[in-house]
């Protein structure tokens, strides 16, 4: 129950300040963008491997996005306290100055920067992880757990490369030293998170004339172009494995799937859509891993245009 205070009485005072660990986050090796809203609890926590799992497959609107790329480089620079000065000469302690963390990654290019760059003004919350499988949370005043909040968390315009250094992704992180020391909490898993990896935006393309009540696609990711089929023919060959709308946003119901070898896609069919436009992609990322067995590690992202003829 919450009360109410007397302004004039102050804080409780120091606290206890006895040593019994040295428990602290070594260098960063990654971090996790967390919805602001999200909440979970320290049994949710208990396979930290598997929690993430499932939140990096989440709908978007409860989805983690982490961000492991070979990280090469890590910077901190702090922020100065702020004093202000008397005129005998005395300062006093206004407010504490805050980090501001530079994450470098090495790998992922282009295709990753663009991605970065939507993360930026989203206000999103965030999850770090050091080399030693540890990550960092906030520990909320109700017992749950949450991202940490941060002042800023937005991808960075990339180094590009020259002679002399690499091509690098940054991610910035602005937070406080009250929200980073004093509201969070550090887990530390028995399996190694550092594996954990961002979806894959897959694209749909048609791959053969279109009928009444059949289309042939493909699939293959956005940025290096593979091949989908090449990896999960027969896992792919399931209704709920696609997502077909017509010109007006309603959905279109997949009857049967089956692969198609000649062409390296799969043949939808559905009723008949005779002089309709189809909008065909690969099912959302909660849906995929959701199958039996389960497709991880992609989302449908472009689909697939395709006019039915009329007769």
């Amino acid at each position: 129950m919450a009360k109410l205070l007397n302004a004039c009485a102050g804080d409780a005072g120091m606290e206890n300040t006895g040593v019994e660990c040295d428990k602290m986050l070594a260098v960063l090796l990654g971090l996790m963008a967390v919805p602001a809203t999200a909440k979970w609890s320290k049994a949710d926590m208990a396979d930290p491997l598997a929690f993430f799992q499932e939140k990096i497959h989440a709908p978007k609107a409860e989805r983690f996005y982490p961000i492991f790329a070979d990280l090469k480089n890590f910077e901190v620079a702090d922020g100065s306290d702020q004093q202000e000065t008397y005129g005998d000469g005395t300062t006093k302690l206004l407010r504490l100055g805050g980090y501001t963390m530079t994450l470098s990654f090495i790998r992922g290019g282009e295709c990753l920067a663009k991605k970065l760059l939507s993360l930026n003004k989203k206000g999103y919350r965030v999850i770090v992880f050091d080399e030693l499988d540890q990550f960092k949370v906030r520990k909320n005043a109700d017992g749950t757990y949450s991202g940490l909040k941060v002042t800023d968390l937005y991808g960075s315009r990339p180094q590009l490369a020259t002679y002399a250094a690499s091509f690098q992704n940054k991610v910035v992180i602005n937070i406080s030293t009250e929200e980073y020391i004093k509201h969070a909490s550090i887990f530390k898993s028995d399996t190694e998170l550092s594996d954990l990896t961002g979806l894959l935006d897959v694209d749909v393309e048609s791959k053969a004339a279109a009928i009444a009540t059949k289309v042939t696609v493909g699939a293959s990711t956005e940025c290096a172009g593979t091949d989908l089929y090449d990896l999960y023919p027969d896992d792919l060959a399931v209704p709920d494995a696609w997502k077909v709308m017509d010109s007006t946003g309603a959905a279109v119901t997949v009857t049967t799937v089956a692969k198609n070898a000649a062409v390296k896609g799969w043949d939808l069919t559905f009723a008949t859509q005779a002089g309709k436009t189809l909008s065909v992609g690969l099912a959302d990322a909660s849906v995929l891993a959701g199958l039996d067995p389960a497709v991880t590690g992609y989302e449908g992202a472009g689909a697939a245009t395709i006019v039915i003829p009329s007769a």
